[in-house]
């Protein structure tokens, strides 16, 4: 037999227990009928009987009974779509056991599913708001690209300061550079973030960066700072920044504008702020003094 012929054969004995499926459901609606009709002959005939009794209260009794018919034809209507819903459960489940197979056979690209795409993609590129900070967002691998870009249009200093080319937004000398519009996963970000905390990001250190934020203080309450121990806030080598105590950080001021003295095959670091909790002192230039400087100096 060809598969149109099974197909054939298929969808006639489909309609065969259509039909006798749906005898068998009116034989049964016409059953429940009767009884119904039965039954409010009954009690028909009782309210009669309790009208003759009751004379003057026959009124109540008429109420009751015109409520209990109202019930009983609400009763009977929920009884019909019961059986309609059931009938049609037997047809979906009878059809589709008969059914042919469907093919397997991947649907085309159309014109409607590539607009479908393309609304979805234009809704995963609108801005949104997350959970996690954009310290958790932006990867190692992109904050290095970054940083190695303003670094490659950039200068270095004598103490090994990397500054950008672009114009300071802080009065501290903090670089911010242009991440808006940034699209991270597909979805887009309004990144404002200093070029000195994402050069901490391409070097791994974002755990450290994430103490800065209020919300994640210690127990005590205490705050926590990036600290430059060049003193250079345009800088944004690595190397050269550390995550510390806001009052560490401030009291960094003490050293700036001062040098590591070198004089006759001595070196005298005048920074103590090793004793810290980062345990790293300030990164200062270095003077040579040569023989009789002191006798140079002014009186």
């Amino acid at each position: 037999m060809s598969d149109l012929e099974n197909t054939r054969a298929r969808s006639t004995l489909f309609n065969d227990l259509s039909k006798n499926m749906r005898s068998d459901c009116l034989i049964r609606l016409t059953a429940y009928k009767n009884l119904a009709e039965q039954h409010i002959q009954g009690l028909l005939e009782v309210k009669g009987r309790l009208l003759k009794r009751l004379g003057d209260g026959g009124s109540k009794v008429s109420e009751l009974m015109a409520e209990l018919r109202r019930s009983k034809d609400e009763h009977n209507k929920l009884a019909r779509s019961l059986a309609e819903v059931k009938e049609l459960q037997a047809h979906r489940d009878q059809g589709a056991s008969l059914a042919p197979v469907a093919s397997t056979a991947a649907r085309p690209v159309t014109s409607d599913s590539i607009a479908g795409h393309r609304l979805e993609h234009e809704l995963d590129l609108t801005t949104h708001t997350y959970g996690h900070h954009i310290f958790d967002v932006l990867s190692q691998d992109l904050a290095r690209r970054i940083c190695a870009d303003h670094r490659r249009t950039g200068t270095s200093t004598s103490l090994g300061c990397w500054q950008s080319p672009s114009a300071p937004g802080h009065p501290n000398g903090y670089v911010k550079p242009n991440l808006r519009n940034t699209i991270i996963n597909g979805r887009k970000y309004n990144i404002q973030i200093w070029l000195h905390q994402l050069s901490l990001i391409g070097a791994g250190r974002h755990l450290e960066l994430k103490a800065t934020l209020k919300e994640e203080g210690d127990a005590l309450g205490a705050t926590y700072q990036v600290s430059h121990l060049c003193h250079n806030g345009a800088c944004f080598n690595p190397d050269h920044l550390i995550v510390e105590l806001g009052a560490e950080n401030k009291g960094r001021n003490s050293c700036q504008g001062h040098y590591i003295i070198q004089h006759l095959g001595m070196t005298w670091h005048p920074c103590a702020h090793h004793m810290g909790t980062a345990r790293r002192r300030c990164l200062l230039p270095e003077r040579v003094l040569g023989d009789g400087w002191h006798q140079n100096m002014p009186t």
